[in-house]
């Protein structure tokens, strides 16, 4: 005790001066709780007593200043008050967290029931303490310290976090009153929603708790009822709140309206993915607004990675544009060019894994059931030149699409591009200019990719051809040298890129790339731009395939595919042959 301040009245010095040392102590009986728990002497009989005196502790010190603050003219937030330090709150949830561990272990004797007991007393003291802390950190007395608005941040965060974990046990030990009396004095109603729903959310009449959540409805409004939806969408129980349209449609409507279109790669209006398109189109669906189903599909679609999926989602919302037109809407035609594109992108990529299939189909024996077989399978019926020119590099990455494609899995454009230019193309000379087009109308790509893009497959169609065997002339008739010159990938891609060049409006230039010279083919991508293209790929294989993009370059290079060009006229790139 103070000599400054001698008193007989021992109590009174006591809550005078000392009073927040009980907060020292409360920390420290939980310390030792855990060294007995360390030392393989702590039982449940010790958490019951030690834990048990934290609680009254608390709650005396909570209530007593509670019933004062009238009485003393107490204006709140209380200054640095010791039942909400840092340490105490710690210390409280360490107790939470040892009576959460005794209800895995041993919950099911009587010593057990009585420290399970204790967890909703120590809920609500967890809760009122860090609120407490949170009431000081946010107080105009607090901005004086440099470092409050930071705590107050972290503490908020830990807060939410652990609010939803501490109510969830609550749940699971039978006291689920007071874990929805918490939730409600925290207007915590993501959680409040999951109490309620999480042990039988269908069908809702099979519930025991749906009176509870239509009395929350009633009080609380769509501040509750946007959770409960968030809730059914988040666990895949959509079902539950479809099943209740009449109740639960009006909510949904405000909850989806928030998210309908964007912009595209141009500018133009164009569906964006949300969180809660994939649920939210069927509303739309339900409520005949086929127009906002349709731009949701679109939206969805986008970022769909089953082939599956994105064409069955594709495929409905082009015929929802057609239904919004019967119904008296507008069609939407940039919309409608869009599922057209990505339409196209789909057959393509489901052309590529029916060929790889029908490979995979012609395999005997355990191998046909084993993935890597069947990508190697493919690989040898379809890149011979590029398993002769031993580019691993570019194996590797071909393999890698191969394996997606198989799986059924959506490749993005520059994949697509890559499985269209990389194979032999003996019998299907096409696919260069299916993969021009697809870069030409793709949305997403950054434009510096879509150039090395471009300028990869323009090589890959340059260098298709044996040039060195064409340009020789010898007793070879002007008809013959011709016919060589039809024959080639060259003059198919060109032949098939012709009418989109022809037919581009003025004012609308065609993507830089589209159209390349052999000269402007040659400049290979930079090692940082194949690293954005392939995140997490290690450093010793990018510089492999920039090695296997310089080796490509040089061998169109080699073949003076230029020069020979110009030994046919009327034939080749930018003649008047075609």
């Amino acid at each position: 005790m103070p000599e400054s301040t001698p008193t007989q009245d021992i109590t009174r010095d006591f809550f005078k001066y000392r009073v927040s040392d009980v907060g020292k102590l409360l920390v420290f009986m939980v310390d030792y709780l855990g060294q007995l728990e360390g030392s393989g002497y702590g039982s449940t009989g010790a958490l019951k007593e030690l834990g048990g005196a934290v609680v009254t502790t608390l709650q005396a010190a909570l209530s007593y200043r509670a019933y004062n603050l009238g009485v003393y003219g107490v204006e709140l937030p209380m200054i640095k008050p010791w039942t909400s330090r840092p340490a105490v709150i710690d210390a409280v949830l360490k107790l939470v967290d040892s009576v959460t561990k005794v209800v895995t272990v041993n919950g099911g004797n009587n010593t057990a029931k009585d420290v399970v007991d204790m967890l909703p007393e120590l809920a609500t003291l967890l809760f009122a303490c860090v609120q407490e802390r949170l009431d000081w950190l946010a107080s105009p007395m607090a901005a004086d310290d440099p470092n409050s608005q930071r705590d107050r941040k972290e503490l908020e965060d830990k807060f939410a976090q652990l609010r939803p974990e501490v109510l969830e046990t609550l749940r699971v030990t039978s006291h689920l009153q007071q874990g929805l009396a918490l939730a409600t004095t925290y207007t915590d109603f993501p959680s409040l929603a999951s109490l309620l729903l999480r042990a039988t959310p269908y069908p809702p009449a099979s519930n025991p708790r749906a009176p509870l959540i239509k009395n929350y409805l009633a009080r609380y409004g769509d501040e509750f009822g946007s959770e409960v939806v968030r809730w059914c969408i988040q666990q895949g129980e959509a079902r539950v709140v479809f099943a209740e349209e009449s109740i639960w449609g009006p909510i949904m409507d405000k909850l989806f309206v928030k998210d309908k279109k964007g912009k595209g790669r141009e500018g133009e209006e164009r569906a964006v993915r949300s969180e809660y398109n994939a649920i939210a189109w069927v509303n739309d669906m339900g409520r005949d607004r086929f127009g906002d189903a349709s731009g949701r599909l679109l939206g969805e679609a986008t970022g769909a990675s089953d082939l599956g999926v994105k064409h069955f989602m594709l495929s409905l919302g082009k015929l929802s544009q057609f239904a919004n037109l019967q119904e008296g809407g507008t069609l939407d035609e940039t919309m409608l060019d869009a599922f057209h594109d990505d339409l196209d992108f789909v057959a393509v990529q489901e052309k590529l894994l029916a060929d790889f299939q029908a490979i995979v189909s012609g395999m005997r024996g355990k191998q046909k059931n084993s993935l890597d077989a069947q990508v190697d399978a493919v690989l040898s019926a379809k890149t011979k030149k590029l398993k002769e020119s031993e580019r691993k590099g570019l194996i590797m990455v071909f393999k890698n699409h191969v394996r997606d494609v198989l799986q059924g899995k959506v490749l993005n454009v520059e994949g697509v591009v890559d499985v269209l230019t990389l194979k032999d193309n003996t019998d299907s000379i096409d696919d260069y200019a299916t993969a021009l087009h697809l870069l030409a109308s793709a949305e997403g790509t950054p434009d510096v990719r879509r150039l090395s893009s471009f300028r990869r497959a323009w090589c890959r169609v340059y260098y298709h051809d044996d040039w060195d065997v064409i340009r020789q002339t010898a007793n070879v008739t002007d008809a013959q040298l011709k016919a060589r010159f039809c024959a080639t990938a060259l003059y198919h891609t060109l032949l098939l890129i012709l009418p989109t060049i022809v037919s581009a409006p003025p004012n609308e230039s065609l993507p830089e790339g589209f159209d390349l010279d052999p000269s402007q083919c040659l400049p290979v991508p930079l090692m940082p731009e194949t690293s954005s293209r392939f995140p997490g790929m290690p450093g010793e294989i990018v510089g492999e395939l920039a090695r296997d993009f310089r080796a490509e370059s040089s061998g169109g290079g080699k073949n003076e595919v230029g020069g020979c060009l110009l030994q046919s006229e009327g034939v080749g790139y930018g003649g008047t042959g075609i």
